[in-house]
């Protein structure tokens, strides 16, 4: 009797929490062609949750690229682990020079890389990065999509437990509910990412004074942020507070979340919910912008310097941030307006 072996796959994934979230259609869709497949995933530890969420992931492997793995040396002997595993395909969606060099020693005989990742001479199979698209119709491409009737837009899933329901019900449940919620999203690892505090405080000042309550959400790192955001009880300051699933949660229960151009957004996308992106010195052009008919961005995109690049600076490299500061808060306001009428 023959013995049907499922075809295993193996992503790789070490980028930002953000770029993480953005994989996950990806692997939808991966599981939607090949329902029989096993998929496995290498990430960071940051991203691992992210990972283990998805109800389409078999298994997570962590690259401790700080820690354990940071050598070149320990990074190979991580990647042959893998050789010994029986996958049949390999997509890396990180074009970084580790991430080809861990591809190369799983041995792993399909690959599948960008065409201008580093090393790209690695991948037997090489995709077109394009510019021009969303970062989730960029990995699609590794699949046909469009050879496949899939729509590009597709949400991120994120399984939720039941611990972490009650921890979101937990957190919120001092906030009362029969007053409508706002969700702002103040942070961003990139300084030239963040829309100015003064002008976020404007904001909570006005939907304060019209009886919101104001979620502030973000990481450990963001607390002090919102700290000084928190200017009445009206504003619940969640910082640090809640995971990523969990964030999801609480985003849910929102009318609304504003958020600079960061990981924020693609939460917004998991929980569908009206996200409106502010960018500062960066653009939706460059495939990172909120894609749900419920959410929009704003851009003042007026200064001939911007985007001053893909991720962002610790500060404006000409001085002026000319590119937050020409984006008003009555601007911001009005749109959250007209988003919350519909």
């Amino acid at each position: 009797m023959e013995v049907l072996i499922k075809p295993k796959f193996l992503v790789l994934q070490t980028a930002f929490l953000g770029d993480a979230i953005l994989t996950l259609p990806f692997i939808q869709a991966l599981k939607t062609i090949n329902p029989d497949a096993v998929i496995d995933v290498i990430t960071i530890p940051a991203d691992e949750p992210i990972f283990l969420s998805s109800p389409y992931v078999n298994k997570v492997f962590v690259l401790e690229k700080q820690g354990r793995q940071k050598g070149l040396l320990d990074t190979i002997r991580f990647a042959r682990n893998f050789a010994r595993q029986d996958y049949t395909r390999l997509y890396s969606l990180h074009r970084s020079f580790r991430s080809s060099l861990i591809s190369w020693f799983t041995g792993i005989p399909e690959r599948f890389g960008y065409a201008n990742s580093i090393m790209s001479f690695v991948y037997k199979h090489r995709i077109k990065y394009r510019y021009d698209y969303h970062e989730v119709r960029r990995h699609l491409a590794f699949l046909d999509y469009e050879d496949c009737n899939i729509n590009w837009k597709i949400k991120p899933e994120m399984r939720v437990t039941e611990e972490q329901l009650s921890e979101v019900e937990t957190v919120l449940s001092p906030i009362a509910k029969k007053i409508k919620r706002i969700a702002l999203a103040p942070g961003s690892v990139w300084q030239t990412k963040r829309y100015p505090e003064e002008y976020f405080l404007e904001i909570i000042k006005y939907f304060c004074n019209k009886d919101y309550n104001i979620l502030l959400l973000g990481g450990a790192n963001e607390t002090g942020l919102c700290d000084r955001l928190t200017i009445s009880d009206a504003v619940h300051n969640l910082a640090g507070r809640l995971s990523v699933v969990e964030s999801k949660l609480a985003i849910e229960s929102a009318e609304i979340l504003v958020t600079n151009d960061s990981a924020s957004t693609h939460i917004g996308m998991a929980a569908d919910a009206k996200t409106l992106t502010l960018y500062c010195s960066t653009t939706p052009a460059i495939g990172f912008f909120p894609y749900n008919a419920k959410s929009a961005w704003l851009s003042y995109d007026e200064p001939g310097c911007k985007p001053c690049g893909i991720h962002g600076y610790k500060k404006c490299p000409l001085g002026h941030f000319n590119c937050a500061h020409g984006l008003p808060p009555e601007e911001v306001i009005n749109k959250m307006e007209s988003m919350l009428a519909t």
